[in-house]
């Protein structure tokens, strides 16, 4: 556990020798066992028996050997730090906590899906699935952690919840034990997020237990562009027609 402890560190950049498993495990233990992990950049996100999600933000990594303590917090690149709100705790070497749900009635964390940021300036979601299927987004933010939307359409165990990776905040799949898969739409309107839900199977194919995106259909396959333009450009129609092969 030393060895694991001190590549966390190296990791982390926090000088001191700060034990990342001791802090972390401190944090985590009024709530009842770990039941779910995911990360984004610097942000961890780790979901408990309580019903409680722990988000923690952990410094960034340094070049040299100067104290973390020393180097301003940053965040997931683009994305501001969240700070204070909902339970915000400071912890050893720059790191710190968000608690997430406390106060919702809700049951064990199941699940667990962040937003893919691909441009500085776009948010960073968090989708929370439960046992009961509730499912609860987080924005992360300046001003702490700020729900989203509380969405209703699973009566059992989420087993999954995944943003698609090209659409960033605006639509996420969900699904559960009983085998429900549902799309979720996000728009904002005056200042306010509305969802709109679509039911995309209902259970004929049995429990949803995963998801992998593929790269969407759409997009031009390498090299494909560069054949468009060289038929557009007086290529002719060998050129075309290889452009359509590739």
């Amino acid at each position: 556990s030393s060895s694991g402890g001190g590549g966390v560190e190296g990791a982390g950049g926090a000088a001191g020798g700060v034990d990342w498993s001791r802090v972390l495990a401190a944090a985590l233990a009024p709530h009842g066992p770990l039941q779910v992990v995911a990360a984004s950049g610097q942000y961890l996100a780790v979901g408990t028996a309580s019903g409680s999600t722990l988000v923690f933000q952990l410094p960034q990594p340094q070049q040299g050997s100067a104290a973390a303590a020393a180097q301003p917090a940053g965040g997931l690149a683009g994305h501001p730090n969240p700070a204070g709100g909902h339970g915000h705790s400071a912890l050893p070497g720059g790191a710190g906590m968000w608690q997430l749900g406390e106060g919702l009635g809700v049951d064990a964390v199941t699940c667990l899906g962040f937003s893919m940021v691909a441009a500085a300036g776009e948010p960073l979601w968090l989708a929370v699935g439960h046992g009961s299927g509730a499912l609860t987004v987080w924005e992360l933010q300046r001003r702490g952690p700020r729900q989203v939307a509380g969405i209703a359409q699973h009566g059992s165990r989420i087993t999954l919840a995944s943003f698609l990776p090209s659409r960033g905040t605006s639509l996420l799949l969900s699904g559960d034990a009983r085998g429900r898969l549902c799309l979720h739409s996000f728009s904002s309107l005056l200042l306010r997020t509305n969802v709109s839900s679509r039911v995309l199977a209902n259970g004929q194919y049995g429990a949803i237990l995963g998801i992998a995106h593929l790269v969407p259909f759409t997009l031009p396959a390498p090299g494909a562009t560069a054949a468009a333009a060289a038929a557009a450009g007086g290529g002719g129609g060998s050129g075309g027609g290889a452009g359509d092969r590739g």
